[in-house]
Parts: structure tokens; C-alpha cells; sequence
């Protein structure tokens, strides 16, 4: 009987750490509260094309900002370890063109808290240097075409037919040499090219829940696993 008392007050202190981490970033309307002392306003919002809300991303919370585009963009942004800053974007859109999924990241941002940033989150991603794709990448079979390159591994998205797309069944190929590896990819196994400051694309992030980010020595030792 005793031990079973020990065990019931050990998870609710448990418990009661857990859901104290979890309410460390709280809202009060359009405001968010960060350890009950500091206010940052107007940072969430809800209409039609921009809905920012509280959520979790690798099991900690986080931004996330969602819009009803075509590209149906869901871009998740993490704050650094004391929540004074942010410090990734994490991006996830459907390419314009061939509606194969696209997605990329960057961290160690150090951005200020407010609605401005916010506002400017692009200018953080730099889209253009990610390969997207073109219409014309539909006409063949299996549908691929390369997203990017970490210095001599080459990264794909991949489709077997139109239909697999339209059930979001893709998956990436990487390449190096004569070594490949195929990865799925769907709503809940995303992927991110992690792009540094400079543009550069440095590692692949693979998130299903959690991060596993793989730079170029750890891409070279994945791909023969």
C-alpha cells in the first residue's frame, strides 16, 4: 500500500513539473506571457490567409503559423533554450508547380519577439534558394527533380505518378555516387533543408515528432546504412 502511495505522489509531481514546463508561454489574447513576467504583444492572430498559435514542435513549444494558400504553408518557429528569442524557422509548403512537398529550415537566428518579425519571416527563409520544381517535372515517370545539394550529395523529391501526389505519397532520394537511400514522406514524416545565414544548405532535417538533423558527415554515413 505504501509503495502504491509513493508511486501515485511521484506522478503527480511528475505530472505537475510536465504541465509547468508546458504552460511556461501562455496567451492572453493576441498576447503572449513568457514565465508570467514578460509580454510580447499582438503576437498571435487568426484570419484567413495568417493564423499564428501557440503549439509544440520536438516536444517543446513553439510558434506556429499556418495560411490557406495554395501552398497550405505551415511554418513552425522554436525559441531559443530561455525563451527571450527566436531561434529556428521551420518550413513546410506544397511547390506551387508539381504540389510535391518542399520544406527548409534555419536556426541560431537570434531574433526578437514581436510582430514584426513575424511579419518579415520570409526574409528569414530566403525561398529562393531551394529548388521548387516546374510544371514540366509532372510529364515524366517516376516525377523528380533536385531540390538542392550539400556539397556532393545531391537531394531529390520523388513521385511514382500524379495520383501519389495527390495522396501525398513522395519520398526523397539521396544520392552520392553510386550510394542512394530513399526516404517517405508525408504529413507526418517531414523533412528540411537546413539552410545556414549564408544561404547555404548544410543539413537535412527529418522530423516526425522529433528532429533528427543529419550534416553532410552524417548524410555520407546514413546513406550506406
Amino acid at each position: 500500500m505504501k509503495v502504491l502511495l509513493l508511486l501515485i505522489v511521484f506522478s503527480l509531481f511528475t505530472t505537475k513539473n510536465v504541465y509547468a514546463q508546458i504552460d511556461k508561454i501562455t496567451k492572453n489574447g493576441n498576447d503572449i506571457v513568457i514565465d508570467n513576467t514578460k509580454v510580447y504583444k499582438n503576437i498571435l492572430s487568426q484570419s484567413q490567409n495568417n493564423n499564428v498559435f501557440l503549439s509544440e514542435f520536438n516536444d517543446k513549444q513553439a510558434l506556429e503559423r499556418t495560411t490557406e494558400s495554395i501552398s497550405k504553408e505551415e511554418i513552425s518557429i522554436t525559441f531559443s533554450d530561455d525563451n527571450s528569442l527566436f531561434d529556428c524557422i521551420y518550413s513546410s509548403k506544397y511547390s506551387y508547380f508539381t504540389h510535391l512537398p518542399i520544406g527548409q529550415s534555419v536556426c541560431g537566428l537570434n531574433l526578437e519577439i514581436s510582430e514584426t518579425t513575424l511579419d518579415n519571416i520570409h526574409e528569414y527563409l530566403k525561398s529562393n534558394v531551394l529548388n521548387e520544381g516546374k510544371a514540366s517535372d509532372l510529364d515524366a515517370q517516376p516525377i523528380e527533380f533536385k531540390l538542392t545539394s550539400i556539397k556532393d550529395i545531391s537531394i531529390y523529391i520523388s513521385a511514382n505518378s500524379t495520383d501519389d501526389i495527390v495522396n501525398e505519397n513522395s519520398f526523397l532520394v539521396i544520392k552520392s555516387n553510386d550510394k542512394y537511400k530513399k526516404i517517405k514522406t508525408d504529413r507526418n514524416n517531414r523533412y528540411y533543408i537546413e539552410f545556414n545565414r549564408n544561404q547555404e544548405p548544410v543539413a537535412l532535417v527529418l522530423y516526425n515528432g522529433t528532429v533528427k538533423k543529419l550534416d553532410y558527415d552524417n548524410l555520407k554515413k546514413f546513406i550506406t546504412e
